[in-house]
């Protein structure tokens, strides 16, 4: 898998949320955000870019929050389509390019991040907000691109 370092600076997301003992349905969250405020709406409330964020992790019992969202820069706005905004902190991340449907790519990427680039390479989790980031395209083809953004302390 293709890694890279990249420090963003701190960003808004924009979308719904749910909590992870509460709701493992994921992709029953963005459907419910495409109904509630469409794709164009959402689009255009920064720069198109969608995100899945873990964020608020509990270590016991083991649970995080998850917005299905999109950047915001106007989170007046986001708030007044009824969306929840989520701060996001400056950090470096490693990047991960994964290609292959949701949500097997995924899985894959974090196995590979978390059994075998972190350690080899004496990086650990920031324990700040994780970022599953959508492109256009059809998810369940087997050449679908998307990254994972791990937050990252070099050991």
């Amino acid at each position: 898998m293709n890694v890279h370092f990249e420090t963003r600076k701190a960003f808004r997301i924009a979308g719904l949320v749910a909590v992870h003992s509460q709701n493992d349905d994921f992709p029953g969250l963005w459907e419910r955000l495409f109904e509630q405020v469409p794709y164009e709406k959402l689009a255009a409330l920064g720069s198109s870019e969608a995100f899945g964020t873990c964020f608020n992790y509990t270590p016991e019992p083991h649970d995080f929050s998850y917005i299905a969202g999109y950047d915001v820069r106007l989170p007046e706005e986001a708030r007044a389509l009824g969306l929840e905004v989520v701060e996001v902190p400056e950090a470096e991340y490693a990047i991960v390019e994964l290609t292959g449907p949701v949500p097997q790519n995924i899985h894959q990427g974090w196995e590979f991040v978390m059994g075998e680039f972190f350690p080899a390479h004496g990086l650990r989790h920031a324990g700040t907000p994780d970022h599953e980031v959508y492109f256009m395209g059809d998810m369940n083809l087997p050449d679908y691109k998307m990254e994972l953004w791990v937050p990252i302390v070099r050991s």
